[in-house]
């Protein structure tokens, strides 16, 4: 017996297994820059501090913070920068804004804009786009003289080829817009043109125009061999509303549009005092009078060959008509309020004067959102930030008129044109999961949350209709899948490259392996397409990443500490032959375990705390790849003294009634308390180490289990004791009395029993008792 009356305390072993979490990670090319770029009259500079390139799907994404000066006053600036040179047919430069039903538009977040496009216009996706026009949504004085009735644009707007907004003054004096071309020339950019007239158009089954009529006005009557339109207008009373225009009993006839598909109508003080329509629809009825209400129009005339074109059934459209036939046939054209660059040359600030410095909306410092071209007709778009003081971690600057140009001359930009700035600036990039991405800074407010504008520049690609099939990306392999069957049957000769590897897909779908684990790829597909007679080649990309190796759980654990030793095993697993080479570091030594299934490491310190981990090779048998394993390190201490051991505990005799039981045990440093034996309720206290122990009462007919326990302190501090068992189990076998000697000692029990009881469950088991 120990003395002092202090309680045995528990040693807790623990093991723990590393486990590993895999995370895609798109690097991008990140560049140190140091070239200074200065505007033409070297007064301003940029110079880019860190550069961070991204290329993808055609679209190059250009993230730059640096320093901007003018007249030697440096300031910190944030550029985005998009660039993508399109064709027309598998990449476009696009204008879009939401419809609030058929005869008005919604302001709306960027990213929310660019989800409506590619709602309707399935098979093209968006792929980064920036904040457009300005846009004007206050009625009465407060936005003009008798301001805008309803909301508008402060410039024309083209979307999809239609003019939805023609603020182009009908007595000649062009508006400031420009048009795309999209065919990726040189001189991709068309000047701007004064309106010529309104036209009526023919549509045909697919919206494709078979002819169109000039219209000799608006809300007016047609003479003789003329055609008008009619149309409802916003009212000038109320924000709104709207005012029906009857039309005059005539004799000519007038083809009725009731239920329009679009009927954007206004008039305003601000563009001249005129009536303005974009109007389409379906001929539901052909009448002598009408009332034309909200969300309709309706075409008069007394011209004969107008007449034979319209007929109840017949889809037709109004909108202005430029004098111009290229601006006539773009898809898109945006608005701006100043030109920055033309030709190459950086242009001026029309009518400033140097005291505007700071308060002239272009010569102050300010948010900028910007469009134009390069030399080789590559499109640009372009925003920088002005921090909001809400706005924490942000300290940008602005550019004033001077440092844009630098800008704008840094990166190739020889044709630019500014659209609207301040907090309504949003640059947006498509991420891996089809969402969008702010990669500006926003001003608005503290969030840094984006503004709801009126309408969007956007590059969109053709979505040809490929898709990587996650559920099935394995560490070597890829699957591609088409999203429907009429994928291929629109493109012809698709290859897909990847890994230096060309595939023909054939089929929907395409196995691609021999790739590495863990690796990112980009699958580059490219395909022809026939638009309109033209054969044009097209290229999609789709990034994907292999799985990685999942490490295997090791199995490898501390099962026994003793007083001067630990022993370590490798338990059988379902990996177990793969955990190889294996090498315990216990402290500052090391010892090589290799393939073996049990390790005994000596020679240590009593009552030492030691840290113990694992490092190994996990050798995957199918691929005979090695990869390198190490556990999280755990600490154990040795005790103070050396274990008890059971080495002797099985049956010598037994009858019917009774049976003896031959016992020994090794306890060199007299640490055991209490010896048991325990058979079916009772427990026999052992006074020896060695003997043998008669019991009767005993019930040879059935099954039975004989149980040895040792109960020890394991330190003079212990808490609590704790024990060692063994077992005899005497079993009845073909009517005789047999018995079957469970594992002795410590063979079986000394490590077996020692974890259980270091766990927080056989605590309950313990024997407490108080030293005397």
């Amino acid at each position: 017996m120990k003395n002092n009356g202090k309680i045995i305390n528990k040693i807790l072993i623990c093991v723990l297994f590393l486990s590993f979490s895999l995370m895609f990670i798109f690097t991008n090319d990140i560049k140190a820059a140091s070239k200074t770029t200065y505007d033409d009259t070297e007064t301003a500079s940029w110079t880019p501090e860190v550069e961070e390139i991204t290329k993808f799907n055609g679209l190059e994404h250009i993230y730059a913070t640096g320093k901007s000066t003018y007249n030697k006053e440096s300031e910190n600036q944030q550029i985005n920068v998009f660039k993508m040179k399109t064709d027309g047919v598998t990449s476009k430069l696009v204008s879009w804004a939401i419809a609030d039903g058929n005869c008005n538009y919604k302001l709306a977040q960027l990213s929310k804009i660019a989800e409506d496009y590619e709602k309707n216009h399935p098979g093209w996706i968006v792929m980064a786009g920036i904040n457009a026009d300005q846009y004007k949504t206050q009625f009465g004085a407060n936005g003009g003289a008798e301001g805008l009735i309803v909301g508008n644009p402060y410039y024309p707007v083209i979307m999809e080829g239609e003019v939805r907004f023609p603020f182009a003054s009908i007595n000649g004096v062009s508006c400031q817009y420009i048009g795309f071309k999209n065919d990726g020339s040189k001189d991709g950019i068309i000047d701007a043109s004064p309106t010529k007239c309104f036209a009526v158009y023919i549509l045909d089954e697919n919206e494709n125009e078979i002819t169109h009529f000039e219209l000799a006005g608006i809300n007016v009557s047609a003479g003789s061999g003329q055609t008008t339109v009619w149309t409802s207008l916003a009212s000038k009373t109320a924000s709104g509303l709207f005012d029906s225009k009857e039309i005059p009993t005539t004799s000519n006839s007038i083809y009725y549009v009731e239920k329009a598909d679009l009927a954007y109508a206004h008039n305003s003080r601000e563009y001249g005092m005129y009536d303005v329509i974009y109007g389409k629809g379906t001929i539901s009825s052909i009448v002598n009078t009408a009332v034309v209400n909200k969300g309709q129009f309706a075409i008069e005339t007394s011209n004969e060959e107008v007449k034979k074109a319209l007929a109840i059934g017949v889809k037709i459209k109004v909108q202005a008509k430029f004098e111009s036939e290229e601006m006539n046939n773009v898809e898109t054209a945006a608005g701006y309020h100043v030109v920055h660059r033309n030709n190459g040359i950086d242009m001026t600030i029309p009518g400033y004067s140097t005291n505007q410095l700071n308060t002239q909306y272009d010569a102050r410092r300010y948010n900028r959102s910007i469009f134009g071209q390069t030399a080789d007709g590559t499109y640009v778009l372009v925003t920088a930030d002005k921090s909001n003081a809400q706005v924490e971690g942000t300290k940008y600057a602005g550019l004033r008129f001077w440092e844009t140009n630098a800008v704008l001359k840094h990166y190739g930009v020889t044709e630019a044109y500014q659209q609207d700035g301040g907090g309504s600036v949003t640059a947006i990039v498509r991420n891996g999961e089809g969402k969008f991405d702010v990669v500006n800074t926003p001003s608005d407010s503290k969030a840094g949350t984006q503004r709801s504008v009126f309408n969007g520049l956007f590059f969109v690609i053709r979505d040809p209709g490929f898709s990587i099939n996650k559920s099935t990306i394995t560490r070597n392999s890829v699957e591609i899948n088409t999203k429907d069957n009429s994928v291929l049957e629109n493109l012809k000769n698709v290859k897909v490259e990847i890994n230096n590897q060309t595939y023909n897909m054939t089929s929907n779908s395409l196995v691609i392996d021999g790739l590495k684990e863990d690796t990112e790829y980009v699958a580059t597909i490219k395909y022809d397409v026939e638009e309109n007679g033209i054969t044009s080649t097209g290229t999609y990309q789709l990034k994907l990443k292999t799985k990685a190796f999942i490490m295997p759980e090791s199995g490898l654990e501390v099962s026994k500490v003793n007083k001067e030793s630990i022993t370590v095993i490798k338990r059988n697993t379902e990996y177990s032959s793969w955990i190889q080479n294996v090498v315990v570091h216990v402290g500052d030594s090391t010892y090589n375990m290799g393939n073996a299934s049990e390790l005994e490491i000596t020679e240590l310190l009593s009552e030492t705390k030691y840290n113990v981990y694992f490092s190994y090779d996990v050798v995957e048998p199918s691929t005979g790849n090695v990869y390198k394993g190490e556990t999280e390190k755990t600490s154990i201490t040795t005790l103070s003294i050396e274990l008890p051991k059971i080495i002797k505990f099985e049956v010598i005799e037994k009858t019917e009634t009774s049976i003896k039981i031959a016992y020994e045990y090794e306890d060199e440093d007299d640490a055991v308390e209490l010896a048991q034996i325990i058979y079916n309720g009772s427990k026999y206290t052992l006074t020896r180490k060695r003997g043998n122990l008669l019991i009767e009462n005993f019930d040879a007919s059935v099954s039975n289990k004989i149980n040895m326990k040792l109960f020890y302190y394991s330190s003079e501090s212990a808490l609590f004791t704790d024990e060692i068992s063994g077992e005899i189990e005497v079993e009845v076998k073909q009517n005789e009395i047999e018995t079957k000697p469970g594992k002795k000692g410590c063979l079986k029990n000394a490590p077996e029993y020692l974890i259980t009881t270091l766990s927080a469950f056989s605590l309950a088991l313990l024997v407490i008792r108080k030293k005397h």
